[in-house]
């Protein structure tokens, strides 16, 4: 299977580190005392229109994805997307935000960033791709993109709680899967099976090898070393309070046949192109 990993890194409240041991002690046991344990932490998981590990996640895609959060069952919180172990915690809600008031700060011209978004809306892959390059958008780090998905989690593993309260977990990445994945060189959809010879990150012509995806379908969320997405950030922490709530966990059903994807640091190499890659291959790579 291809398998693409998307950090994100965060930045828990400044506030936290200067609480002494006891006090965070404290603070994580009164957290275990409540009926619903655990800390609640508010980040923006990934962010549309802009390139992240050599993928675009798109508008459409990722306004979509949302519902994936939770349905058909909350997506788990992992320890460096190892799904052996138990979870750490779980999503326990998200939205999509737009950034256009941010984003259209980077053009001179208002009519280039209406044509942009507009591609987009159209989730058009190929003027997706022509328009990033067109407004150098593509290797721009103060691109903040078109959008991000906020999302909630509820962590609710003590030693996992310890950490983000000292600062060591700080840094996340989203598993998903998705429905496309078109090569900006060749447009072929590697979804289909039909593997092209391009590869992520490598000039062809002088053209950088991205890919567009299609909905973003999260599978887990998990804390990592090294994120990619430097602009996705924690927003709050707060422990859960004594409010019930109902998660509805049943009739869980997982689909076996779409692509993975999980934003981590990759090193990709070429493989060699064999009859038998109509089925999917695991592929590496590194931002």
């Amino acid at each position: 299977m291809i398998k693409l990993t998307d950090f994100v890194r965060i930045a828990p409240d400044p506030s936290l580190f200067s609480l002494s041991k006891k006090e965070k002690i404290e603070l994580i046991d009164s957290s275990m005392m409540t009926r619903n344990k655990g800390l609640v932490i508010t980040y923006d998981l990934s962010h549309s229109g802009r390139r992240i590990n050599n993928r675009i996640y798109t508008i459409l895609g990722q306004q979509k994805g949302i519902k994936s959060l939770l349905n058909p069952y909350p997506k788990p919180i992992l320890r460096h997307h190892d799904g052996s172990e138990d979870p750490i915690g779980r999503f326990i809600g998200g939205r999509w935000e737009d950034l256009t008031s941010e984003a259209i700060k980077h053009f001179d011209n208002i009519s280039d960033f209406i044509s942009l978004k507009e591609a987009y809306l159209k989730d058009n892959p190929e003027e997706i791709f022509s328009l990033m390059k067109k407004y150098n958008l593509l290797s721009d780090k103060n691109w903040p993109g078109l959008g991000r998905m906020r999302v909630q989690a509820r962590i609710s593993d003590e030693s996992a709680i310890e950490r983000f309260l000292d600062g060591r977990y700080i840094t996340f990445s989203a598993g998903s899967t998705t429905d496309r994945h078109v090569c900006s060189i060749c447009q072929t959809d590697w979804i289909t099976g039909d593997i092209c010879e391009h590869r992520h990150g490598k000039l062809y012509d002088g053209d950088v090898c991205v890919f567009i995806t299609g909905e973003f379908k999260v599978l887990e969320g998990s804390v990592v070393n090294m994120p990619a997405d430097d602009l996705s950030q924690i927003k709050s922490m707060e422990f859960l309070s004594d409010k019930k709530e109902n998660i509805d966990i049943s009739n869980i059903e997982l689909d076996n046949t779409t692509l993975y994807l999980s934003d981590s640091i990759y090193n990709f190499e070429e493989i060699p192109m064999e009859d038998n890659e109509k089925t999917p291959v695991e592929e590496t790579f590194e931002e």
